[in-house]
């Protein structure tokens, strides 16, 4: 089941009660963890350490090498 909002307003309405749970301290299901930390920028993730995968998938795709690797080392 993945978080999907049809319209601008449901998507900002539900990133504001994600925001306010997250300020409360409320834990989110991984569904509200992947909306709540693919709707920050990249910049505010280091913030939340619930987006620590997120960030790391942000690096780890920034820093691929599309070069074949060599058959031998």
């Amino acid at each position: 089941m993945r978080i999907k909002p049809t319209s601008a307003a449901e998507h900002n309405a539900l990133n504001e009660d994600l925001h306010k749970k997250v300020e409360l301290g409320q834990k989110l299901n991984p569904f509200e963890v992947q909306f709540f930390c693919t709707s920050l920028r990249r910049d505010l993730r280091v913030n939340f350490s619930m987006c620590d995968e997120y960030r790391f998938r942000d690096y780890y795709f920034k820093n691929l090498d599309y070069r074949p690797v060599p058959e031998r080392y």
